[in-house]
């Protein structure tokens, strides 16, 4: 019967620690995808410059340029410091947060597999 308190426990305290984790995983998850998702929104939309030949321009029709004049969706892509559209913090904030988002899932698993009935 001790056995089964014990999995009881450690059910209760697997389901008490998945509340703060999946806030954790829910959060940089969030930051993970918004901050790819502004880098590769950044270039595709930019008309500030933009006349109406500007899109008859071969650039602009295959996309290294944006019809305002500035870089392009590629540059917003692949660009660096300074890259119309992009830059390379965006890829930074992405890769931190989905890394703390991993590592959020990896203690969820861990303590639900501890939980597990049968586990040491």
């Amino acid at each position: 019967m001790a056995d089964g308190n014990l999995a009881a426990g450690r059910k209760v305290a697997a389901v008490i620690a998945s509340v703060p984790l999946a806030l954790w995983i829910g959060y940089f998850g969030l930051v993970a995808a918004l901050s790819i998702l502004q880098q590769l929104l950044a270039g595709f939309v930019d008309l500030s410059q933009a006349s109406w030949t500007s899109f008859l321009n071969p650039a602009v029709i295959v996309g290294l340029q944006s019809p305002g004049g500035t870089g392009g969706p590629l540059d917003a892509i692949f660009g660096g410091p300074g890259a119309p559209g992009g830059t390379v913090s965006r890829y930074f904030v992405f890769m931190g947060a989905a890394m703390l988002a991993a590592l959020g899932y990896a203690g969820w698993k861990f303590v639900w597999e501890w939980a597990r009935p049968g586990s040491g």
